[in-house]
């Protein structure tokens, strides 16, 4: 599985990498995530698969990967849901929307 931005995303790291500001251009919500979700985040930009984004968090932390598939999949879905990611079956070129 991978994800892509919706087109109504700007977002932005900041100098010092400590976080990201994600803007939602339709309502004008902005989100600042952190941590583990900005890690996510760089990774869903480039291109990475939900596999390849768990796989690495888990050799990186100390984590059941059964635990961090259900964090991941927690905060990808309040991605999709404030239309921030769209997902997608495969990995360039036309995709279709799974989710």
């Amino acid at each position: 599985m991978y994800y892509s931005l919706s087109k109504l995303v700007a977002w932005q790291e900041v100098p010092s990498g400590e976080y990201i500001y994600i803007k939602n251009c339709q309502n004008n919500f902005l989100y600042k995530i952190t941590d583990v979700s900005k890690e996510i985040w760089l990774l869903i930009v480039k291109n990475r698969s939900k596999e390849f984004i768990i796989n690495m968090l888990n050799q990186q932390y100390n984590v059941s990967k059964d635990t961090l598939e259900e964090d991941f999949n927690t905060f990808i879905n309040s991605l999709i849901y404030e239309k921030l990611v769209e997902c997608k079956n495969e990995e360039g070129g036309k995709h279709e929307k799974v989710c």
